[in-house]
């Protein structure tokens, strides 16, 4: 409910509005207490109501030319007409009455004030002037959308953005989580907090400090990052911008190239060319630039909500996808799959052979992997997708269709019940937990396939696989030296690309790296016995990623 303190605020907030002397802050503070009270909007309705009125009654004492012309004539044949007419007999047919002293007062004529008139008017001009402000305000334009949004919170802002909200003209402040925003040119800019920034227009936006990266296609060319020490005009391309607090700005080119133009406002300004590869240095004092080294996993470069997606530009690793995730880090390390059912446990067996249940399997809960199968030509052919490729190479295993224990992402392994016996993922000295360091590890006899146009339907935009690469080896950490052997294998679309036979433990691990073309669907990892046993074959692929353009 407004008071009459309310009131006599909002009419001091009016008049500073009508002289122009409101700042920018209580303007803000009016146009808020409009939007947010109706009886604040009802209270300048009176004004209006007020203000019709008084210019009707105004219109009274102030007759044009035209009316006064009219209206004295009116008055003059009256006079005239009361003077000539003939007198007329009016017959009384009521009885008489006593005789009455009537006693006729003068009224004095009234005298309109042309000060008063004159406060009226600019009055009322004043009222219709704010209402008119009120009901009519500037309408900011549109110049972007939000596309998408992870965890973001926002400070200074009427409201806070959804996913597929237009955004307007104007500061913003993206406290915490990330933010995609779609230019209405075409330009796709990921936002991470903290970041203050400002919407400038359809295809400009000022970044005041914070870290965006810029994903611009050919068809928003010339869509431009101003910072405090720099402009970035792009030319079609790729780049990371991070701002800090003192105008200090970096500028990392992942593809293409864009003009950087350098020089504060009044200022000489200079330009150069950067090239994708290609970083610089701003600084925010003296505009001094420099060289510096590119950084491409620096910036958060895509991202998508329904996924978890957080991509920084690094390969797609398949370790994450065994533990459940997207391949960008989303997959949990201790998680592990069954060769023989294709489905996802935390609970992993340390001690266990697992049995072929059929030839081929699906993956029960990840889109990214086609399936598993347990290796053996004992039996015949042996399936390795699910359009029926086969595996025409497979030996014939000494532990026919049986493996020991799941595909897993890392941890240690238990080597002996009894004692307890626990040991680690090595190779060539570099421990493999899962964590800091990926790692597939598929004790023998296993087979895995992955989806690779699932993978790159997941991918984002502009992505597209190159090649697998991966170090593969037995673990350094095995009980036996020389006793077991372990073979390794690598198809694309039941296609061999890569074998590394009979390998023991402390063989030096062999890379493997296979160019992957747009038309290859399956890429499978598998590992045998080598003929002899299952025991202790601890095989690793470490680091097993797709290289991504």
């Amino acid at each position: 409910m407004i008071t009459e303190k309310d009131k006599h605020k909002l009419s001091i907030l009016i008049l500073e509005l009508v002289e122009g002397s409101i700042t920018d802050e209580r303007l803000e503070m009016l146009d808020c207490w409009l939007d947010q009270s109706a009886e604040a909007l009802s209270f300048y309705r009176s004004f209006f109501k007020t203000s019709v009125s008084l210019k009707r009654n105004l219109s009274l004492y102030q007759p044009d030319e035209q009316e006064n012309f009219a209206e004295s004539q009116l008055w003059e044949t009256l006079a005239q007409e009361e003077k000539t007419a003939p007198a007329i007999e009016i017959v009384q047919e009521r009885a008489p009455q006593q005789p009455v002293h009537v006693v006729k007062l003068e009224r004095p004529p009234r005298v309109i004030q042309k000060s008063s008139v004159f406060a009226v008017i600019v009055s009322v001009a004043a009222i219709l002037l704010v209402v008119l402000m009120v009901l009519v305000k500037p309408v900011v334009p549109t110049v972007a959308s939000l596309t998408d949004s992870m965890n973001a919170e926002w400070d200074d802002v009427k409201y806070s953005p959804a996913t597929g909200d237009v955004l307007r003209q104007g500061r913003w402040n993206l406290t915490k989580g990330l933010a995609e925003v779609t230019f209405d040119n075409g330009a796709v800019v990921v936002i991470e907090a903290p970041a203050i920034f400002e919407l400038e227009s359809a295809k400009s936006m000022y970044l005041d400090s914070g870290k965006i990266s810029a994903y611009v296609s050919r068809f928003a060319t010339g869509f431009t990052v101003n910072t405090p020490s720099a402009s970035i005009v792009d030319l079609g391309t790729e780049f990371g911008v991070d701002v800090q607090y003192d105008g200090t700005c970096d500028l990392h080119m992942f593809t293409g190239k864009a003009n950087l133009v350098v020089g504060q406002e009044g200022q000489e300004k200079n330009s150069q060319m950067v090239n994708g590869s290609e970083a610089r240095n701003v600084d925010g004092r003296t505009g001094r630039v420099r060289n510096i080294a590119l950084q491409d996993n620096r910036f958060v470069r895509r991202i998508d909500s329904e996924t978890g997606l957080v991509w920084k530009g690094q390969d797609f690793d398949l370790a994450d996808v065994v533990g459940g995730g997207n391949g960008f880090g989303s997959g949990d390390w201790r998680m592990g799959l069954n060769p023989a059912t294709g489905e996802f446990s935390s609970r992993i067996p340390q001690a266990m052979y697992v049995n072929k249940v059929e030839n081929y399997t699906a993956a029960k809960d990840s889109a990214l992997i086609d399936g598993v199968f347990i290796p053996d030509s004992s039996d015949g052919d042996v399936i390795i997708t699910s359009q029926g490729h086969l595996f025409e190479e497979c030996p014939d295993t000494a532990d026919t269709n049986r493996c020991y224990g799941f595909i897993r992402t890392g941890g240690n392994v238990l080597t002996n019940l009894t004692s307890n016996d626990y040991r680690e993922l090595i190779l060539d000295g570099v421990r493999y937990d899962g964590q800091s360091n990926p790692v597939i590890f598929m004790h023998t006899n296993s087979g895995l396939t992955f989806d690779l146009q699932a993978i790159r339907e997941s991918l984002p935009q502009g992505a597209s696989i190159e090649r697998f690469t991966a170090l593969c080896g037995v673990s350094d950490d095995t009980p036996e030296t020389d006793k077991w052997r372990s073979d390794f294998w690598v198809l694309v679309d039941g296609q061999l690309k890569f074998d590394f036979l009979a390998v023991r433990k402390n063989t030096p691990g062999q890379v493997v790296d296979i160019p992957i073309g747009p038309e290859d669907r399956y890429l499978t990892l598998i590992t045998t016995d080598a003929g002899d046993s299952t025991a202790n074959d601890y095989c690793l692929f470490a680091r097993p990623v797709l290289e991504l353009k």
